[in-house]
């Protein structure tokens, strides 16, 4: 079995009130889902912690997606 595909879907929630932190202030809650797919047609579902800074949940992205062509 092989992984043929692996997606991120990113989510976000508006939080009642911001959130401040050290680095800054939280808006809203952002959180990503994972489906992994393989060849033998399974999907696999997860999530990762993208909580700060922002542009968090692009690094993950940009993460699974070298792990995707990592496992090729």
């Amino acid at each position: 079995m092989k992984i043929t595909d692996v997606r991120v879907v990113s989510l976000y929630s508006p939080l009642n009130e911001p959130m401040k932190l050290s680095i800054g202030t939280l808006e809203k809650r952002p959180f990503a889902l994972i489906e992994v797919h393989t060849d033998e047609g399974i999907i696999g579902l997860g999530e990762t912690f993208v909580n700060f800074p922002p542009w968090s949940v692009e690094e993950r992205r940009t993460t699974l997606k070298n792990v995707k062509t990592a496992f090729r």
